[in-house]
C-alpha cells in the first residue's frame, strides 16, 4: 500500500510540474501564435501597396482576365475593391466586397463575398457564359505561392488557375478608378478594326497579329523559307493595353505586351524593345493555305451568331443548337466543327453535344477538290464515321456541304478574325471561330 501511495504522488508531481509556462517551445510561440502572425504577413503583403495591383487571372475554360484590386482600400478593412475586364460593366464601375487572409495547410487568399471574381465560376451559362455546373473553371480560394519585391504569385485551390498580382502606379491607379480602364480596351479593339490586318516587322521578318478578343487569344504568324509558323498566347487587358501571361514567341524572344500610345499600337518584347504595329490590308497568306496548318478548322460555339453570317447561313448553323434549346435536361451545349484534313484530301464535320463530362459526336467524313485559281471547294463521297444524337440536327449543314462548291476566306469585324464560308453563287455565308 506504502508503494501505491509513493507512486501515486511521482503521478500528481509530474502532472502539476507540467504547466504551460515550463514547456520549452521551440519557436519560442506557439503553432496558434505561429499561424496567427503569417496571416497577419500575408495581409500586410495585401495591403502594403500603396496604389493596389494589377491583377492577371487565368481559367481553365476561357483564356486570362485583367483586375486592378486594392485591399483595404481608404480604410475599409477586411475589404477588397476592385474592376476587371470581364465586361463593359465590370470594366468600368467599382466594387466592393469582403476578402479574407487564412491559413488551410497554407495561408490563402479568400474572396468571402459575390464579386467580379465570382462571374467567371458562376454555375449559370447566363451570367458570363461559362459551363452548366462550372463557369469558366475559375477559382475563389488562393495559395500563396511566392512574393517579390513588386509581385505575388498565387494558384487556386480547385482548379489550379494563376493569379498574379503586380504594383500599380499612381497613374495606373487614377485610370482604372476613373473610367479609364473601359477607355483603353474600346481605344485597342478600335485600333485593331481600324487596321483590318495587323503587322510588325522584328528581326528582318514580318508577323502578322491575330487577335481573338472574344476567345482572349492572341497569334503570332509570319511565314520563313515558305514555312508558315504560328504561335499564340492568352491576354488580358490592363489600363496600358494588352498582357500576354507567358509570351507569345517570335524568333528567339517573346512578345509580352501589346501597349496602347495615342492611337497605334506597339509590341513589347521581354527584353523591353517596342515595334510599332502597322496596318495593312491583306494578309501576309489567305485561309485556304493556312487551313489544316495553322488552324485545324473552323468552330462555332454554342448558340453562336458570329458576325459576317448572313440570314441564310444563320438557319443552317442553328439547327444543332435548337436542339439544346429544346431538351435543356438532355445537353449542356453544341459545338460544331469542320476539320482540314490537308494530306489526305477529306474534311469533317463534327456536331457535338455536351452533357456534363460527356461528349455526344456525330461525325461525317467528306473527301474534298480544291481549285487554286478559283478558290472552290468541292465535297463528295459522304461516309458517316459516327451517327451519333446529333444526326438528324445537322441535315442542313450536310446538305449544303454536299451540294454547294464553296470559298473559304477570312472575315474581319472589329478588330477580329473569322473564317469564312460562301457558297458559290453567294447566297449562304457562314463564319466561325478559327482553331
Amino acid at each position: 500500500m506504502k508503494n501505491l501511495y509513493k507512486l501515486l504522488f511521482v503521478i500528481s508531481v509530474l502532472v502539476t510540474g507540467c504547466s504551460r509556462s515550463d514547456v520549452d517551445l521551440v519557436f519560442n510561440k506557439t503553432p496558434d501564435e505561429r499561424m496567427s502572425e503569417q496571416q497577419q504577413q500575408y495581409k500586410q503583403l495585401l495591403t502594403q501597396a500603396q496604389y493596389g495591383w494589377k491583377v492577371t487571372n487565368s481559367t481553365g475554360l476561357k483564356g486570362n482576365f485583367g483586375f486592378y484590386m486594392n485591399f483595404d482600400f481608404e480604410g475599409k478593412k477586411d475589404r477588397v475593391c476592385m474592376v476587371s475586364d470581364i465586361n463593359d460593366t465590370s470594366s468600368a464601375s467599382v466594387q466592393v466586397s469582403a476578402y479574407r487572409v487564412k491559413l488551410v495547410n497554407a495561408p490563402i487568399l479568400s474572396f468571402e463575398t459575390y464579386n467580379y471574381i465570382h462571374l467567371l465560376s458562376d454555375p449559370n451559362p447566363a451570367v458570363s457564359g461559362g459551363v452548366v455546373g462550372q463557369g469558366f473553371k475559375d477559382d475563389n480560394e488562393f495559395e500563396f505561392v511566392r512574393v517579390t519585391s513588386d509581385s505575388m504569385f498565387l494558384v487556386g485551390r480547385k482548379f489550379r488557375t494563376q493569379m498574379i498580382l503586380a504594383k500599380a502606379t499612381k497613374q495606373e491607379q487614377d485610370a482604372y478608378l476613373n473610367g479609364g480602364y473601359l477607355a483603353n480596351i474600346n481605344a485597342v479593339k478600335a485600333v485593331f478594326a481600324s487596321n483590318k490586318v495587323s503587322l510588325f516587322d522584328y528581326g528582318g521578318v514580318t508577323y502578322q497579329i491575330i487577335p481573338n478578343t472574344s476567345g482572349r487569344k492572341v497569334g503570332v504568324m509570319s511565314v520563313v523559307n515558305n514555312q508558315i509558323k504560328l504561335s499564340s498566347g492568352n491576354f488580358s487587358f490592363s489600363v496600358n493595353g494588352m498582357e500576354l501571361s507567358g509570351g507569345v514567341q517570335i524568333g528567339s524572344t517573346f512578345v509580352t505586351r501589346i501597349l496602347l500610345d495615342g492611337n497605334k499600337l506597339f509590341i513589347q518584347t521581354k527584353s523591353g524593345e517596342k515595334i510599332e504595329v502597322r496596318s495593312s490590308e491583306t494578309a501576309l497568306l489567305p485561309l485556304n493555305q493556312m487551313i489544316g496548318q495553322s488552324y485545324m478548322g473552323l468552330n462555332l460555339p454554342f448558340l453562336a451568331n458570329l458576325p459576317g453570317t448572313n440570314p441564310a447561313g444563320t438557319t443552317i448553323l442553328k439547327q444543332l443548337s435548337l436542339l439544346v434549346l429544346a431538351y435543356p435536361n438532355s445537353y449542356d451545349k453544341s459545338e460544331i466543327n469542320l476539320v482540314w484534313d490537308v494530306p489526305n484530301k477529306k474534311i469533317i464535320m463534327e456536331g457535338l453535344l455536351f452533357k456534363g463530362s460527356a461528349i455526344y459526336a456525330t461525325r461525317f467524313r467528306y473527301d474534298y477538290d480544291f481549285n487554286p485559281t478559283t478558290g472552290l471547294y468541292k465535297l463528295s463521297n459522304k461516309v458517316v464515321l459516327a451517327p451519333g444524337y446529333a444526326t438528324y440536327n445537322v441535315t442542313l449543314l450536310d446538305t449544303f456541304l454536299q451540294n454547294n462548291e464553296f470559298t473559304l476566306d477570312y472575315y474581319f469585324d472589329s478588330g477580329n478574325m473569322y473564317g469564312k464560308v460562301t457558297s458559290k453563287n453567294g447566297s449562304t455565308i457562314m463564319t466561325f471561330m478559327l482553331y
